[in-house]
């Protein structure tokens, strides 16, 4: 998968590339996770850049929602039934190796930090594609997205994007690998090393 991503990577570049190879650019979309892929121009009107740009970077929520939510409830319905009374016994649940939810909770946590990984290169392509603004005809001189010609730049609906696509960039393009990267070193010196059943899973 990452030398698909690292294909679709060199894709992108403003290269015109033989048409043989037109085939593969639906290949490469599904490698990036790219939303585009299935836009639903002929089902949803007025549907354009902007409603793939929001809802590319809406993914990794909707992925921490499919993992977290089901394993949440199941945490609650105990609660509710009164077989967890203080919030030390519900942290226990999640524990690895003793608590009733531990295994689906180290699951869930694993399948999100994988599809995050995968939507972390196409939310960065979007997030900044965001920012690129050219100039269009010499009447009104002004400026619209690359990307998207038929997005104006500059005004209220492109503010918004760039508040979006800074919030990404920091959050997940420059936020992920960072957070991960002192993560893992913390955990290798709180538990002298990664090599450890619940660091593994």
């Amino acid at each position: 998968l990452l030398t698909l991503q690292q294909c679709a990577v060199v894709a992108e570049f403003n290269v015109s590339w033989p048409a043989a190879l037109k085939y593969l650019k639906i290949v490469l979309e599904i490698a990036l996770f790219d939303v585009d892929l299935v836009q639903p121009n002929c089902v949803l009107h007025g549907w354009g850049f902007a409603y793939s740009f929001y809802l590319q970077c809406v993914l990794p929520v909707v992925f921490a929602a499919v993992c977290f939510v089901p394993l949440w409830c199941r945490a609650g319905c105990l609660v509710v039934r009164r077989k967890i009374r203080t919030c030390a016994g519900f942290l226990a649940l999640f524990d690895h190796y003793d608590g009733a939810l531990g295994a689906a909770n180290s699951n869930a946590i694993k399948t999100f930090l994988i599809t995050v990984d995968v939507c972390h290169t196409t939310i960065a392509f979007k997030s900044l594609k965001v920012w690129r603004c050219q100039r269009y005809g010499a009447d009104d001189g002004a400026y619209y997205l690359r990307a998207a010609p038929d997005v104006r730049c500059y005004d209220a609906a492109h503010t918004t994007m760039r508040a979006v696509a800074t919030f990404c960039i920091v959050s997940v393009v420059v936020g992920w690998p960072m957070g991960s990267s002192v993560g893992l070193r913390l955990l290798k010196r709180r538990h002298d090393g990664l090599h450890v059943p619940h660091v593994l899973a």
